[in-house]
């Protein structure tokens, strides 16, 4: 199925069997450059160009969300260290 968010930014999502039930693969569409992004290693190709889409853009937000997860991990990781 498509979602579009009315701001030009679809996103198609595929329902993949040979996963655990639950688990949804994405496939990322970056508005800008007109190409596909790797839902398993969410990135965008282009962050130091200016994007109208950025505001809106799954990729962008999912990039930050990963990147949070693992400063937490390496966080939480220190912290025992230090126990």
């Amino acid at each position: 199925s498509t979602f579009n968010f009315g701001n030009d930014t679809a996103i198609e999502q595929k329902v993949n069997f040979s996963r655990l039930p639950g688990d949804v693969e994405m496939e990322l569409f970056c508005e800008k450059y007109k190409e596909k992004v790797d839902s398993e290693n969410v990135r965008c190709h282009h962050p130091e160009d200016y994007c109208q889409h950025r505001q809106s853009c799954l990729i962008h937000f999912m990039e930050q969300e990963n990147r949070r997860e693992s400063e937490r991990k390496e966080a939480g990781k220190k912290e025992k260290c230090k126990n």
